[in-house]
């Protein structure tokens, strides 16, 4: 589904409010691709962030519990690296908890 929607950001901006955060784990049980992990990174800054501060910050804490993601961010390029900065120096400027905030960028490594 994630792949379907990929090309279409509104619809997986959409996707990704409706799937619970806290499913992630369930649902990438084996680990996410590179690939769709950069997609939804990309769709955070593009899209999402328009639309819900407070979704996005849940995504990327729901994403940090997939199997084996701390070691994709590693691999990160600068693309993603610095989709990853400029999210969080909106979810920084947007009034989010400060504190969720902080502690999920500093699991990004940034």
């Amino acid at each position: 589904v994630f792949r379907s929607l990929a090309s279409d950001p509104s619809a997986f901006c959409a996707y990704l409010q409706a799937v619970k955060p806290g499913s992630y784990k369930r649902l990438f049980k084996q680990g996410i691709e590179a690939d769709l992990a950069a997609g939804v990174i990309a769709n955070l800054r593009s899209t999402m962030l328009a639309v819900n501060h407070a979704h996005a910050l849940k995504t990327l804490g729901g994403m940090l519990k997939i199997p084996r993601f701390a070691t994709i961010i590693g691999f990160f390029g600068p693309a993603e690296k610095s989709d990853l900065t400029q999210i969080f120096a909106q979810l920084e400027a947007g009034g989010g908890d400060p504190e969720k905030v902080a502690a999920t960028k500093e699991k990004y490594r940034l």
